[in-house]
């Protein structure tokens, strides 16, 4: 190895043993907190820091191969890692310190870091730092959502939360969790969902990250406490966002004319020319299934006397129309692959997720209890015969049949109007069955019963 590479390496573990000491030190109390501050020891932690993160792959990739796994070949991120450490002690239980990290750090330099570093173990002492400089003040707090740089930075670090296309659990993830708690119990997260929009693009892969972890936030609640963990300002927000995005992905409520379609080119609701013509992003679909999944999970009502708040919210921002017509779409090219020998249950439902039938069908149950105005917009809707049509086992929607059944409870407790439209409902005749007619039998009504005879009789 070179003279040159063994003085920057020696150099290097100086550093690492400086930024050690300095962060032990500010984890014994206040008065040695106080001391670096008053050196302006943090702030030439983060230049040294920012430096190493400019040079630390040119560092890496002047090694041999067959050094990688040698002690000295990870000096300059054990170094690194040790400097976050010292800027988290610096911060943890001091008020002025943690003014002072924000008001020279915030958002530029911690920008700058997370920018160029993609080594996650870097990450979670920084944003432990940001975490406990905001987690005791509002005013931090808001800014880390404000317009402009905070609010790129803030989608920068929602970013890191997804390693290689999955969520990653690790302390950088936890730290950012915990931020996104703390912006939904203090009333600011609708704040932060609107300036993560881009002028380009209004869902971002950052406002996707941010919705599902506010789904995971309400998942980990206790079952009584999970309508309360968004408020109405922040439902309020959400419900305009599922409309705004329903509106753009409903395909049109038209009939489709099918012309020699196979059993793999009949889908519904999501088919890709649609994709094609409403130029739909991934990103809008998926965040429609999140907030389907928050919706079912806060729509619950607990109280016995009048219907959750969440349902005239919801109802207000045109729910039980968004339900009804991803249903209908869906009945309507059910029935068609039916009659185009399709085998039933075999639908290819192109873009809709697993369990997406059943989620929308959970929030018209649990907001139909006890609620006359969405009975009564069910009722307008004609949604009824689409519940009666999924009160079956469908093994890509999980106990939809559960749901339809209380859905159809609910919709017609108390409710005259509903029980009589359910009622004039009447038998059309035993729907097309491929399987049957693969066995030689067919289906026939007689005196109001189903019977299944041959084909031939």
């Amino acid at each position: 190895m070179e003279n040159g590479n063994e003085n920057v390496l020696k150099g290097l573990e100086s550093m690492m043993f400086s930024f050690r000491l300095l962060r032990n030190l500010c984890a014994n109390g206040t008065e040695f907190q106080n001391k670096q501050r008053q050196e302006n020891n943090h702030e030439l932690g983060m230049k040294y820091l920012l430096l190493l993160a400019n040079h630390v792959k040119i560092l890496r990739r002047e090694f041999d191969e067959s050094d990688l796994k040698t002690w000295w070949s990870e000096q300059a991120l054990v170094t690194m890692r040790a400097g976050g450490q010292f800027l988290c002690n610096f911060v943890t239980g001091n008020e002025i310190n943690q003014s002072s990290f924000w008001e020279s750090f915030f958002p530029s330099s911690v920008k700058e870091f997370v920018s160029k570093v993609n080594y996650r173990p870097f990450l979670e002492p920084l944003f432990a730092a940001v975490h406990n400089s905001v987690a005791s003040s509002k005013e931090r707090l808001e800014s880390i959502c404000s317009e402009g740089d905070n609010a790129e930075l803030f989608g920068m670090i929602l970013n890191t939360m997804v390693v290689n296309k999955s969520v990653a659990e690790d302390g950088a993830f936890q730290w950012v969790f915990l931020i996104i708690s703390k912006l939904l119990s203090s009333g600011l997260f609708p704040r932060a969902f609107k300036n993560l929009s881009s002028v380009h693009e209004s869902t971002t892969d950052s406002r996707v990250i941010l919705l599902k972890n506010v789904d995971a936030i309400i998942h980990n609640a206790p079952s009584e406490d999970q309508p309360k963990v968004l408020d109405e300002e922040t439902c309020v927000i959400l419900a305009e966002e599922l409309r705004n995005l329903s509106e753009k992905s409903l395909v049109s409520d038209k009939p489709k004319k099918v012309e020699d379609k196979s059993e793999e080119d009949v889908s519904s609701v999501f088919e890709d020319e649609d994709f094609v013509k409403l130029k739909i992003s991934s990103n809008d679909l998926e965040l429609v299934f999140v907030l389907i999944q928050i919706f079912g999970l806060i729509s619950v009502s607990r109280d016995d006397d009048k219907a959750s708040w969440v349902s005239d919210i919801l109802l207000n921002n045109g729910i039980v129309e968004i339900i009804s017509r991803y249903l209908r779409e869906d009945y309507k090219a059910e029935q068609e692959h039916m009659k185009n020998g399709g085998k039933q249950g075999a639908l290819d439902r192109g873009g809709l997720s697993f369990g997406f039938k059943r989620d929308l069908i959970t929030i018209l149950a649990n907001i139909s209890y006890k609620h006359k105005g969405v009975q009564d917009k069910a009722r307008e809707l004609d949604i009824f015969p689409m519940l009666l049509s999924n009160c079956k086992i469908d093994e890509k929607n999980p106990y939809i049949k559960e749901w339809s059944i209380l859905a159809l409870r609910n919709l017609l407790d108390q409710n005259h109007d509903n029980q009589a439209a359910v009622e004039a409902i009447k038998l059309q005749g035993p729907a097309p069955s491929k399987e049957l007619e693969d066995m030689g039998l067919k289906a026939e009504i007689e005196g109001g019963k189903l019977k299944i005879t041959p084909v031939d009789l």
